[in-house]
């Protein structure tokens, strides 16, 4: 039994999704450091381009570091050359706890207009660097917005200070409680979600990342390659998943105990002909309580049923 069915408004209409062609993207390639900071390198030229592997590291003169691999991307700043923490840090580092135990959904849009940035600039500035990065044909969706202004900054370092203090989050020896109100108002912001397709907001927070990090990370959804007349069913997925596990050496002695929801979202898998590369496709979500009343997952093609991946894998 289905306890929840989460599918896009367009499967409703029709009872079916496009396949999209995926496009490799290079970060290493493309990305001008300039995009991020504009205060130049640190300690000369050379700095702008350390690279190990295919990985490239840009340090610049105020301390803070881009990080490049061909499929993503990293920029973080930090107060000094031993990377402590900015006040920017920090604050990336606290929105963790609006999925905290005992506060999710504590933390939801409030204001739309902070001191020196609105939400539709904010908005207006990351789907910018989007199309700048040649991923915004990915059909990126904002499917979560929170505004950090300094009283939810606080709150939210309240929360994390007591997880330490509480022994639930682990820090080093020397750590030191963070000053929240020092933070000054030119730090209030937005933190913004976008997920390609609408992958995020089909997909339940426990499982947000699934998905989305290839999807992200490695792939530009471009052109339609063809749109199937039918998908196969949610029951049909589940009835998937039962068979997949009796033949899988690891699922052979597991037992589903209950289905909590099915989400019809996309993945990224081979194309049938392998020369096509990837494509993203149509793909049944199944969130499940196995024997142990742990949360389990499978990943099913909704095009042609097979299994993609799953926690028995």
């Amino acid at each position: 039994m289905i306890v929840e069915l989460m599918v896009p408004e367009a499967y409703q209409e029709t009872g079916t999704l496009p396949v999209y062609q995926a496009v490799e993207a290079d970060f290493t390639k493309t990305v001008n450091p300039e995009w991020f900071n504009g205060t130049g390198a640190k300690d000369g030229a050379d700095a702008m381009d350390i690279r190990y592997k295919d990985d490239k590291d840009v340090l610049y003169a105020d301390n803070a570091r881009l990080s490049l691999s061909p499929e993503a991307l990293f920029y973080n700043e930090y107060a000094d050359d031993a990377y402590t923490e900015a006040a920017s840090g920090v604050i990336v580092q606290i929105l963790w706890m609006r999925k905290w135990e005992n506060h999710r959904g504590e933390f939801t849009l409030e204001k739309t207009e902070l001191s020196g940035i609105t939400l539709a600039d904010a908005k207006a500035q990351a789907e910018k660097m989007m199309e700048k990065l040649g991923i915004a044909c990915n059909q990126y969706i904002c499917d979560e917005a929170l505004d950090m202004s300094l009283e939810r900054i606080q709150t939210m370092g309240a929360i994390w200070e007591k997880a330490i203090a509480d022994g639930k989050l682990l820090v080093d020896d020397d750590y030191q409680p963070y000053d929240y109100s020092a933070i000054p108002a030119s730090e209030e912001g937005y933190y913004l979600h976008y997920s390609p397709l609408g992958i995020g907001s089909l997909k339940p927070d426990d499982y947000s990342d699934i998905g989305q990090a290839k999807v992200i990370a490695t792939d530009c959804g471009s052109e339609i390659v063809y749109t199937p007349e039918t998908l196969i069913t949610p029951d049909a997925a589940i009835e998937k998943l039962t068979k997949e596990m009796g033949r899988s050496i690891f699922g052979r002695n597991e037992e589903i105990k209950s289905i909590q929801q099915a989400a019809l979202t996309y993945e990224a898998v081979r194309a049938e002909n392998k020369a096509d590369g990837m494509v993203f496709v149509p793909t049944w979500m199944i969130l499940y309580q196995d024997a142990s009343a742990d949360s389990c997952y499978a990943l099913i093609n909704a095009v042609d049923g097979t299994l993609i991946d799953a926690t028995f894998r």
